[in-house]
């Protein structure tokens, strides 16, 4: 899967989830954390989504992924999927597209969102 920001740069996403047990799944894909429109810290999402009984988490704060440093390294009971909410005008309107899978390393992603803030 492509997703194209016109003119100068290109994002593959490469990984893949596999769901072995997809009727046991209670998945939350888009959450914000204190890093975007959220009030709370990385670590407070994910402990709640453990006590909630969520399997799948993906933090997708706008334009940014400081979230996803703070939290990578957590052994938890749930998936994370790395995520973004990335801002952008079509048609003379701004709209949001959330990018699920997302390298936050990758040099061109972190480029757009640097441009972003």
């Amino acid at each position: 899967m492509y997703l194209y920001h016109p003119g100068y740069w290109k994002l593959t996403l490469a990984s893949t989830i596999h769901l072995e047990s997809a009727q046991n799944m209670k998945v939350d894909l888009h959450c914000h954390s204190y890093f975007s429109d959220g009030k709370q810290a990385p670590e407070f999402l994910v402990q709640r989504a453990i006590e909630n009984k969520v399997s799948h988490l993906a933090i997708t704060d706008h334009d940014c992924t400081a979230a996803l440093d703070l939290i990578a390294n957590h052994l938890t009971e749930l998936t994370i999927i790395n995520g973004v909410e990335i801002s952008c005008q079509w048609n003379s309107m701004e709209i949001h597209i959330v990018g699920l899978l997302i390298d936050p390393a990758s040099g061109d992603l972190r480029e757009l969102l640097s441009s972003q803030q």
